[in-house]
């Protein structure tokens, strides 16, 4: 049994379902950074450039609705509300730069982003991001500013029972979940 004094994250990702995958390594040790917390934002259908529901869409495409990002401790965790779109992956911050890898819809693509946290407002601006999809990712961080929303706290069962399942989507989502990965 895991000893429940010692963060989940340092329990490494075979025993802590908090944990993205590490589709590539070294992940971030498990320790609070300058830009950690839970940053939210409105999508209206105009920034979003109208509203065409699909079954299979593409991953970062902007949908009207609420957006919640959480950086912690090395993770980030994105979801769009109502249900659609999420993901997750690990992140290193070095000054001003934010790092993204291990992201399951960019696997073998790192995002490099400037970040600035005005107050309770977060701003991301891509430096060099070559996920595909059109620069989708790129495009869906930078849309509009991040409001903070408070410190990242989620509960275990927020979390997709597997691997598989975390990176297709494809789980029925607890209610009153804000995110999973």
């Amino acid at each position: 049994m895991a000893d429940e004094r010692v963060p989940c994250y340092e329990r490494g990702w075979r025993e802590c379902p908090e944990e993205p995958y590490p589709f590539s390594t070294p992940v971030p040790p498990p320790e609070p950074t300058a830009i950690d917390g839970t940053y939210t934002r409105v999508v209206d259908v105009d920034l979003a450039g109208g509203h065409v529901k699909c079954a299979r869409c593409a991953p970062y495409r902007l949908e009207p609705g609420t957006d919640t990002l959480v950086f912690d401790r090395g993770r980030f965790f994105l979801e769009h509300d109502p249900p659609g779109f999420r993901s997750s992956g690990h992140f290193w911050v070095e000054g001003d730069r934010l790092r993204l890898f291990n992201d399951p819809n960019c696997v073998k693509f790192e995002g490099i982003y400037e970040w600035n946290l005005s107050g309770e407002v977060l701003r991301l601006e891509a430096v060099e991001d070559d996920c595909p999809f059109a620069k989708l990712r790129q495009r869906n961080l930078m849309a509009t500013e991040w409001d903070e929303a408070g410190t990242a706290t989620v509960s275990p069962e927020c979390y997709p029972p597997n691997e598989e399942a975390g990176v297709s989507g494809h789980w029925p989502i607890p209610k009153g979940c804000t995110r999973a990965s």
